[in-house]
């Protein structure tokens, strides 16, 4: 069996569960997630929780029995102490061993490249399927997506971005320029002069004063609390086009996205620490645009 460590937001993961989806498939093995980050981390300053489950996985949730030990590994390779059954990730870019392991290996990282499943593409993405019916306000947006002439979802991620000083200072959010030069470039490139633009973010109202768009459809619903970040994700994938923020949560929208004839957009920037390599964050189709 592969293992792999779930922790963080919806984004990540999905990325955690593709890479080990990807490598169980590669050995025709079975797959588990172990989840004990969600219980272990109540109490965090942003809420976290188990969201797979939406998903129409190929998986199970690891019991504490399951990971024996895997505490014990986890701490001495904080030493250095390394375990060939326990995968630590080394560095943020593509390492090609990991998509090698052998059978009976816990992995642990972020794994944000789509260099590790892309050879599974229409089996990831048909995971990542919901496996219940959108909701009713998400399946009016829907409707008003696919009979629109063109569709392009703009997701604008503030949140934690902006009110957690930590997370400001390593993420940071967008500027409103990235969007409107985002929004220029769809405009010029599409094709068409009937773009309508789907407006997505955690903090819609203070989108809706700030960021002006002609033929803008701000996401809003009555209920949010009802309204489950999984079906914002497929209402965004289910545009024509995407304009991403830094965020795993909208590459993810965009990765998703079916279409043969789409562009991406995405910032040229993802962390304020240029020191972190991300040349294999984005895949090779995505346009780049400056960012601050």
């Amino acid at each position: 069996m592969i293992k792999t460590r779930l922790f963080g937001g919806l984004g990540n993961q999905m990325f955690q569960y593709a890479v080990g989806r990807a490598l169980s498939l590669r050995l025709k093995t079975n797959l588990g997630l172990d989840s004990s980050w969600f219980d272990d981390n109540k109490y965090l300053d942003t809420n976290r929780q188990f969201g797979l489950d939406a998903f129409n996985i190929a998986s199970r949730k690891l019991e504490r029995v399951d990971l024996k030990g895997i505490k014990l590994r986890r701490f001495f390779s904080k030493f250095g102490l390394s375990s060939k059954n326990y995968i630590k990730e080394k560095y943020f870019n593509f390492n090609k061993d990991i998509v090698h392991l052998s059978d009976d290996v816990y992995l642990d990282g972020y794994w944000q490249s789509e260099k590790y499943f892309s050879d599974f593409e229409e089996t990831i993405k048909n995971d990542f399927n919901l496996r219940y019916p959108l909701s009713r306000e998400a399946a009016g947006v829907h409707e008003i997506i696919i009979h629109a002439p063109v569709s392009c979802a703009i997701h604008i991620r503030r949140g934690d971005y902006v009110v957690n000083p930590g997370i400001n200072f390593y993420h940071g959010a967008c500027s409103l320029r990235y969007y409107r030069d985002a929004v220029d470039y769809i405009k010029k490139y599409s094709l068409s002069t009937e773009v309508s633009f789907f407006v997505f973010s955690d903090d819609i109202n203070w989108v809706k004063k700030n960021f002006i768009i002609e033929k803008g459809i701000f996401i809003e619903f009555e209920n949010r609390d009802g309204f489950k970040d999984q079906e914002e994700m497929i209402l965004m994938s289910r545009c024509q086009h995407q304009i991403i923020a830094n965020s795993t949560f909208s590459w993810w929208g965009a990765w998703l996205n079916k279409n043969k004839q789409k562009i991406i957009l995405a910032p040229d920037k993802w962390f304020n620490n240029v020191l972190i390599d991300t040349k294999d964050l984005l895949p090779d189709s995505w346009i780049k645009i400056k960012r601050d």
